[in-house]
């Protein structure tokens, strides 16, 4: 019992209003109690007055930072189109992050709809102006400067002056609303200062000793708990209202500690998610700036075949794009299984040696090269694999990504730095990703070298058949037509003066043949001449040369086309006219070159070459002896039409004349198959020329 009296005596006494009714009965108790609803009024209005005005005076600045914001992007934009520095950028980049802070500021303190349709405008007119700066510093980096400059004094200008009118609307809108509602807020204090006054009057006159205990027991701690509060609102979280006792005060103090904390942690919460955000945009940027530098060094590789001007080229470009700085590529041996260097770049601590080899599990790429896995070490110090070099001294973090197809390993890619953790998960993705090309290319170029050796061996073939055919078989013929005069001298040399005049006629038809297999193999007609011209001559000097009635025509082939391709199609036109001139025993042949659209067998387009004659035809179904004496021409075009990705189709039939048709893709031109560019031919590898 003596506890619970204790306990209803402390909440009687603890109450401001129990110790008034105590004192001064009911009529002062309500007098007082007004009273302090009155001051809590005044109070009211007054930290509303002094929000508003600390409203304003936000507002103030962060319109001024986006008219700041704004100009520092103008500038930098316009400095950078002028003179092409890059910190003009970072500036630019500081000028758009001052003007977000400043605009998500405002967008904090607007709560009328007005107010955030104007914040609306300002940001369509924001996001027109800086598209407009992002094209023109594209348009500048892509080598269009004047454009870049021209299109920036006027399209740019004139989005930076609607950016500007409609941050002055808004300036316009808030001085306008802020002054309004600050007048409201000072009636509003002057009203609850006279009602205040009136009933402090009224109450002193019911207790004026009481009420000045009172005023000295509450205003102290108000005065407290009203700087407390003007902190808070200053941002100043830290701020606490250092309050005693149990009453209503003491229970406010305390409600708004609880708040200041609660705000306090969440903007340390707020704080550590932009600054984690912030991080996350910078790595996803890099990321795509990676990703766009491993798209160009793809396209570099794709253009050359050479792996001996490929590799140094894409050692070049990772030193130069990615600006890491020692890069090395090695390939695998496969008789000695050692890794070899084929190509590095960088600033090396000494002249790397050309074709150093590593052997397996010694050091970093050997382990590479041994385990086929990716390894990445932060800090080689700490890494008992390391092994360092004279060239490589003072690399303090490695990365090295096997290169392979399939199931084979090629080689190892390998980028060092002198700084230590100085690759993360973006550049061993990249890296990865650059190495899975180069092993495209390399695989590509050993395809290149194998269809290079079967035209190689296609052409020698060809050669073997073409001699079997003409010199050999003229050489048999000389050989008879001396055994016979050989014969007849002893009857007479009359009787082998004629077999000798035939066997000189024959040597020079030989030699004549020679000469013209030479002068094929040189494909001469090509060297300053577009394949139609050169066709259209051959054809017009084949009707010459045997009496018949030759035409050719050409439809959308004009340009110039890759060698090979050129070459290819003109030894087939030569094939087929010398099979007319053979064994058709033709009165007419029409050739025709025309580039068709995109088919089945060529999805960027097809050649297609046509030779036609009204001679004796054959049964394309029958065997090889019945159909062409020789054998060869038919089976050296389709082999030709093979070697270029094509096909050959033969329609024919006795009695009524031969149409050879190829249809060949046209390649997507390169700097490795340009028409002009010296590549030897499989001629020239067989040894002919």
């Amino acid at each position: 019992m003596l506890k619970r009296a204790r306990a209803l005596r402390r909440r009687l006494t603890g109450t401001i209003g129990a110790r008034v009714l105590s004192a001064f009965g009911l009529t002062v108790a309500l007098a007082l109690l007004a009273a302090l609803v009155s001051l809590s009024a005044v109070k009211d209005a007054t930290e509303r007055l002094e929000n508003l005005q600390d409203t304003q005076r936000q507002m103030i600045s962060a319109v001024k930072d986006l008219e700041l914001g704004v100009e520092l992007q103008s500038d930098s934009v316009q400095a950078y189109l002028l003179s092409g520095d890059g910190r003009y950028l970072q500036d630019q980049a500081r000028g758009q992050a001052r003007f977000a802070e400043a605009f998500d500021t405002l967008s904090a303190l607007t709560a009328a709809d007005e107010g955030l349709d104007r914040l609306d405008d300002v940001q369509r007119a924001r996001t027109r102006f800086e598209s407009s700066a992002a094209s023109q510093l594209a348009l500048y980096q892509q080598g269009w400067q004047r454009s870049a400059t021209f299109l920036w004094r006027s399209e740019g200008q004139d989005a930076k002056q609607q950016l500007d009118q409609q941050i002055n609307a808004y300036r316009a809108w808030y001085e306008t609303a802020v002054q309004a509602d600050v007048a409201a807020a000072r009636e509003r204090g002057r009203l609850a200062l006279v009602l205040s006054i009136a009933l402090i009057v009224a109450a002193a006159l019911a207790g004026e000793v009481v009420g000045i205990q009172l005023t000295r027991s509450i205003t102290g701690r108000l005065g407290k708990l009203a700087a407390a509060a003007r902190a808070i609102a200053r941002d100043d979280f830290s701020a606490r209202a250092a309050v005693g006792g149990v009453d209503e005060v003491a229970a406010l103090a305390g409600a708004m500690n609880r708040m200041a904390e609660h705000l306090d942690e969440s903007r340390r919460a707020l704080d550590a998610s932009r600054l984690e955000l912030n991080e996350s945009l910078d790595r996803e940027h890099r990321r795509a700036e990676q990703l766009q530098q491993a798209a160009r060094v793809g396209r570099k590789m794709s253009r050359l075949a050479n792996l001996d001007e490929l590799l140094p080229n894409v050692a070049n470009l990772l030193h130069e794009l990615f600006g890491y700085e020692r890069v090395g590529i090695f390939l695998i041996d496969e008789a000695s299984g050692l890794a070899s260097l084929r190509a590095a770049a960088g600033v090396h601590a000494a002249p790397v040696p050309k074709f150093h080899t590593v052997p397996k599990n010694h050091g970093i790429i050997g382990w590479v090269a041994a385990n086929d896995k990716t390894l990445h070490v932060p800090d080689v110090r700490t890494d008992p694999r390391y092994v360092e070099g004279v060239a490589t001294a003072g690399t303090r973090s490695e990365l090295a990504v096997p290169i392979r197809t399939g199931g084979q390993l090629l080689g190892v890619l390998d980028v060092e730095s002198t700084r230590v953790n100085a690759f993360d998960a973006n550049d061993e993705a990249t890296i990865t990703i650059l190495a899975r090309q180069i092993a495209t290319v390399i695989q590509n170029a050993g395809l290149f070298e194998q269809r290079h050796s079967l035209a190689v061996a296609e052409e020698r073939n060809r050669l073997a058949r073409e001699i079997h055919d003409t010199l050999a078989q003229g050489l048999t013929a000389i050989t008879l037509q001396l055994e016979v005069a050989d014969a007849l001298l002893e009857a007479g040399p009359e009787q082998a003066r004629p077999k000798i005049a035939k066997a000189l006629e024959l040597t020079r038809a030989n030699l004549e043949e020679a000469r013209r297999s030479v002068m094929d193999l040189r494909a001469a007609p090509l060297q300053e001449r577009t394949l139609p011209a050169a066709l259209r001559e051959l054809v017009a000097g084949f009707g010459r040369d045997h009496g018949l009635r030759a035409d050719f025509g050409a439809r959308d082939a004009g340009d110039r086309l890759p060698a090979p391709l050129e070459a290819g199609l003109y030894r087939i036109a030569q094939e087929a006219l010398n099979n007319v001139a053979k064994h058709a025993a033709a009165s007419s042949v029409r050739v025709t070159l025309e580039r068709v659209g995109a088919q089945g067998l060529a999805p960027d387009g097809a050649l297609v070459l046509a030779v036609e004659d009204d001679g004796n035809g054959f049964d394309p179904q029958a065997p090889a002896p019945d159909r062409l004496p020789g054998g060869f021409g038919l089976i050296g075009m389709q082999q030709r039409a093979r070697l270029l990705g094509g096909r050959l189709d033969v329609d024919s039939a006795p009695t009524v004349g031969t149409r050879i048709v190829v249809t060949v893709p046209v390649p997507t031109r390169s700097p490795a198959t340009e028409p002009n560019e010296a590549a030897p031919s499989a001629a020239r590898e067989v040894g002919v020329l």
